[in-house]
């Protein structure tokens, strides 16, 4: 079963996302793309197959230099027919840490960048140019054979068109490359031929790649700046979700970087990042007091800590428009560089207090969990349409397609009126670290409507997440939905997981 069975007919239609900031089949399949990247060209393959892309054919394009910091992969996906090219690069591995190094990198090369308009020189991050340019060349020899109606993989038979609608898409440091790549094929006419079939750019949770004169020089170009305000359409999107800090990157010790094009934020918690000195947050739990204002952090535990001060004054966490929660949002002005290094730190920390329950209230600017591909793909999923994870995040039980995830996310049974049932969890929750609930109840097997509501603490063991129905109650059948503390749900997309519940 294909998630979109006329993918195609959209990525064609020059006015199938004229909203960014609605989530449509096109982004959706681009946010998945660049999550699946991380994987193998096989399993990528397999994943744009699910998608729509029936029939496409992948190609991979590595290079990898440990001492030179070059870890680069591009992934051309091509359409059956040969009209429709995605250009995926691949982001940030978390067990390389090779990757994290070109992110954080506090004193990079920067190299010129040629062709942009405007004077003076533009630079950017070396590290980024360097991954983009690792693979360029074979990238831009395939994109030509597409131009020319060949296969991108000179070992596969030839598509019946050539080229028609060319995307470029990546994630983190995958979207860096994306940017870079668009830039390099759209100011050089070398590349004329493939930059005239470049519909458009996405990339999700993508850092700066370039500096402040760099950034100006690309708003002026039609295809790479922010057209709100000229009511044209945008061909370079930027979705950042929530508090993830790789947008905020480089840090401002790295020098000063910009970003350009137009940028869509999704609020989960109500708060937006702003670079501004007044108090962060005054927030204490048991044994644990965590406080920030303009010159210093403390942080005592039991009654003993630590004072740190930086040389830059605290972002704030702003209250936000709680009715812009749950939905994309234009971001004016864009995401600014994390203003003192040793701020880095605090995502990590962030990470780690969200495995302890005490900590997870504990709102830190900047989340290294929200840079997470999964997140992107839940909130581009369009409303009352499934996407591969089966989980869609919302403040409540979501609706949708009567679709089913694999039997295996959830081994229960039999359900049998008066007796115990263990229940043994292994869906899309399982492996995200926070706690899980598993709520339940009974229908009456012709009717929607939940009675015998339960909500039961699931415990975690070997890999699964465990919990037990004490007593079956008597009636047709047995319902259940899983929510995690991080307010995500899985409900199996709206049909929920069930079991008929039979007599002694």
């Amino acid at each position: 079963m294909t998630v979109y069975p006329d993918i195609m007919d959209d990525f064609l239609d020059p006015h199938a996302n004229d909203d960014p900031a609605i989530p449509g089949s096109v982004t959706q399949t681009l946010a998945t793309c660049a999550a699946y990247a991380y994987s193998d060209q096989d399993v990528l393959a397999e994943r744009m197959v699910e998608m729509g892309f029936v029939d496409s054919h992948c190609l991979m394009i590595s290079r990898t230099v440990d001492v030179l910091l070059v870890d680069s992969h591009a992934v051309l996906v091509q359409s059956a027919d040969g009209r429709v090219v995605i250009l995926c690069y691949r982001g940030i591995s978390p067990l390389k840490p090779i990757d994290w190094l070109t992110d954080v990198d506090v004193e990079p090369e920067r190299v010129v960048l040629p062709n942009l308009p405007g004077d003076g020189d533009k630079f950017v991050h070396q590290g980024f140019y360097g991954n983009t340019r690792a693979t360029f060349d074979h990238v831009v020899k395939s994109l030509r054979r597409a131009v020319n109606g060949q296969s991108v993989d000179a070992n596969r038979p030839d598509p019946e068109n050539s080229l028609e609608a060319l995307y470029i898409t990546g994630h983190g440091l995958g979207g860096a490359m994306a940017a870079m790549a668009a830039v390099m094929l759209t100011t050089d006419p070398a590349y004329h031929d493939i930059a005239g079939r470049l519909r458009a750019v996405y990339t999700f949770g993508q850092p700066m790649v370039g500096d402040h004169a760099f950034a100006k020089a690309c708003d002026r170009i039609r295809f790479l700046r922010d057209n709100r305000l000229e009511l044209l359409r945008d061909n370079f999107i930027r979705y950042i979700y929530d508090r993830d800090v790789v947008p905020h990157l480089p840090p401002r010790a790295s020098g000063r970087f910009a970003h350009f094009g137009r940028e869509f934020r999704y609020p989960v918690s109500g708060n937006i990042v702003a670079n501004i000195g007044q108090r962060r947050f005054n927030s204490w739990v048991p044994g644990m007091a965590v406080r920030m204002v303009p010159d210093r952090l403390d942080i005592r535990v039991l009654g003993r800590g630590v004072t740190i001060r930086p040389q830059s004054p605290f972002p704030v966490v702003q209250p936000n428009n709680q009715d812009l929660n749950g939905r994309w949002t234009d971001q004016l002005p864009p995401a600014q560089q994390v203003p003192a290094l040793w701020q880095l730190i605090e995502p990590l920390i962030d990470f780690m207090a969200g495995k302890i329950k005490l900590l997870r209230d504990v709102p830190f600017t900047y989340s290294l969990d929200d840079h997470f591909p999964l997140h992107y793909i839940t909130a581009l999923t369009p409303e009352g349409q499934r996407n591969l994870f089966e989980m869609v995040r919302t403040g409540k039980p979501p609706v949708g397609a009567s679709w089913r995830a694999p039997a295996a996310a959830v081994t229960a049974g039999p359900a049998i009126v008066g007796e115990q049932l263990p229940v043994n969890y292994t869906g899309p929750l399982a492996g995200r670290g926070a706690d899980i609930t598993m709520h339940w109840g009974t229908t009456d097997g012709g009717s929607s409507n939940w009675r015998n509501i339960q909500s039961t603490m699931m415990s975690r063991r070997n890999g699964s997440w465990m919990a037990q129905i004490p007593q079956v109650p008597a009636d047709a059948d047995l319902k259940m939905t899983f929510r995690n503390n991080n307010g995500d749900w899985d409900n199996n997309n709206g049909a929920e997981y069930g079991l008929t519940i039979s007599n002694p």
